[in-house]
């Protein structure tokens, strides 16, 4: 039955969720919407329109029903396959597919610890929605389906329309920002943390909670600063403003070896340490000198390639140490024998190093790349 009755004092309404008309005592009346209080307005084709304080709220079904003093009148998914969208924090609501958003419904929305969807009403009814966060152009977008049997395909999502960036008392964790109707700010603050793509360091979110996978990917591209500081620029879009995640950390590698090792610290989570992808190179400073760097994979910020603020000076192992001016949880490193080999004349060598009190010697390889006397080979010169 896709109907359901209300009385105000001897007057009986009668409401037809498809079609959206209204009926008083059995002749015709008008239409039925919402207010900005989630009431219930009958409005008559001429006159007063009459007001009704409901209780709106999604089952554990994810469906959405309406119930006065406790009773359930509808439930809007037994004659229909109604929809959902949000527009500036304000649920639309569709009784039906193929139709304009029949009313909305205004209340607050938030994000468990397990990322299930929460919406609080002005009467402070918390519905909870059991769905995913998931999308691969950055978007805040929330799925969600009903869970009855044979009513699969009554499916919505939930696009947000706002901003991303990191915790500022966190730097690990991920919060995006979105205006409610009236401009004021909220924010979904997500758990776990993010990760950089081991191909082309795209930034990545995932978490598993429940039985269910969130994840999205970021639109965008990865650089480091040469204090180490972890800037994403996320890509705006048609529906999203895009944003910046940021985070200061430290240079966390034992050795000059495998991917770049990036350590923030976070009250949640602890020290947490983020791979860069990409390898360990020379970098060109000027003339014949060069120094150590890391060349990021993939992404088009600048600089690809980071060159590391230090000093060198040799080993007793016949190699060179670098040691990093800051920001470092090893200070000092060693490079092996197959990562550098130190020349004997300066003279007319294409690549040298400045040592700690100005003496420079020459370098016939680095990092498996060979120098020549008068360039450097490859593709770092």
């Amino acid at each position: 039955m896709a109907t359901f009755e209300l009385r105000q004092d001897s007057d009986k309404f009668q409401f037809d969720t498809l079609t959206g008309a209204v009926t008083k005592n059995g002749a015709a009346f008008g239409k039925w919407t919402t207010d900005n209080q989630n009431r219930l307005i009958a409005q008559p084709k001429e006159g007063k329109d009459v007001l009704f304080t409901m209780v709106w709220k999604f089952n554990d079904e994810n469906e959405l029903c309406l119930l006065n003093g406790g009773n359930q009148l509808v439930n809007f998914h037994d004659d229909a396959r109604p929809s959902y969208s949000v527009d500036k924090a304000v649920l639309n609501v569709k009784t039906r597919t193929g139709v304009a958003p029949q009313f909305q419904l205004h209340g607050e929305w938030d994000l468990d610890d397990s990322l299930r969807l929460t919406f609080t009403t002005p009467d402070n009814v918390k519905s909870v929605l059991e769905g995913r966060l998931n999308d691969l152009r950055s978007r805040f977008v929330y799925r969600f389906a009903s869970r009855t049997p044979g009513r699969a395909s009554h499916q919505s999502l939930l696009l947000f329309v706002g901003t991303w960036r990191t915790n500022p008392e966190d730097q690990t964790q991920l919060q995006f920002l979105y205006k409610r109707e009236n401009l004021t700010e909220d924010i979904f603050s997500l758990p776990g943390t993010y990760a950089f793509d081991a191909g082309d360091n795209k930034l990545m979110y995932s978490y598993a909670a429940e039985g269910r996978v969130h994840d999205i990917a970021f639109l965008g591209y990865l650089r480091v600063t040469p204090d180490f500081q972890i800037c994403y620029a996320v890509k705006a879009t048609m529906r999203q403003t895009g944003g910046t995640i940021a985070a200061s950390a430290v240079f966390a590698n034992p050795s000059f070896n495998g991917t770049l090792q990036l350590a923030v610290d976070s009250p949640r989570l602890g020290k947490t340490t983020y791979s860069v992808a990409g390898h360990f190179t020379h970098v060109r400073q000027s003339g014949t000198k060069i120094g150590v760097g890391f060349a990021i994979a993939g992404g088009g910020g600048q600089p690809l390639t980071l060159m590391f603020q230090g000093t060198f000076a040799a080993n007793t192992g016949g190699t060179l140490d670098f040691t990093f001016t800051k920001n470092a949880q090893n200070m000092t490193i060693s490079f092996t024998a197959s990562q550098i080999k130190i020349g004997g004349a300066v003279a007319g060598a294409s690549a040298t190093i400045e040592l700690a009190g100005g003496k420079l010697v020459g370098v016939e390889a680095m990092f498996g790349i060979t120098f020549g006397s008068t360039s450097i080979a490859g593709g770092n010169a």
